[in-house]
């Protein structure tokens, strides 16, 4: 028998009480993982990104959130890390407070 069945199985027997508590734990133990997972996942995709390479990026990740953060060398640099955020699985809302920074001549 799986852990899992077996917390569902000694979940019946519980008052009420206890199994919404037990449930809670649960979605916080989960959505903990999940944030963990898509930090690691936007992290991955910024990082090997040509278009980004050597560029000091910083990001938060909220929930499905992503707020980038940093500078670039031109817009494009700009909108490809947005966009290479947009394929991100998780991913559902970017914002991209990257400023541009021109290269003195």
């Amino acid at each position: 028998m799986l852990a899992s069945q077996m917390r569902r199985e000694s979940a019946l027997h519980r008052p009420a009480s206890m199994v919404l508590a037990t449930w809670s734990s649960f979605q916080v133990n989960f959505m903990t993982t999940a944030c963990a997972g898509l930090a690691e996942r936007v992290d991955h995709a910024i990082s090997t990104n040509p278009y980004l390479a050597g560029r000091k990026l910083r990001f938060e990740t909220a929930g499905s959130r992503v707020v980038l953060q940093g500078t670039v060398g031109s817009f494009f640099q700009k909108q490809m890390a947005q966009e290479v955020l947009r394929r991100v699985d998780g991913v559902e809302q970017i914002e991209n407070h990257l400023e541009v920074e021109w290269a003195k001549v």
